[in-house]
């Protein structure tokens, strides 16, 4: 067991002053309601799941575009082979 001298422990805050809830109602935080804090985490959870979707619909969209253009170069690149098998 660590004694701590008495003139260090007088500066030192009590575990009551840290926290954000103490028991002096006047300098402590009004907590909000419940009701309150239940809706505000549904708000957030609906933004959250439409920033998802957005962010998947903006991914699927780009796959379609890279899949349209990996699509036709290929059809070029076979266009360009039977011309130069055809002309050998």
């Amino acid at each position: 067991m660590n004694i701590v001298p008495v003139k260090w422990a007088k500066n030192q805050k009590r575990f009551d002053e840290t926290l954000p809830y103490n028991d002096d109602h006047v300098t402590a935080a009004p907590r909000p309601p419940l009701r309150v804090m239940q809706e505000q985490r549904a708000r957030e959870a609906a933004k959250a799941v439409e920033e998802y979707a957005a962010s998947r619909r903006a991914t699927e969209a780009k796959t379609e575009r890279l899949r349209a253009l990996r699509l036709a170069r290929e059809a070029a690149a076979n266009e360009s082979s039977k011309t130069l098998k055809t002309i050998r």
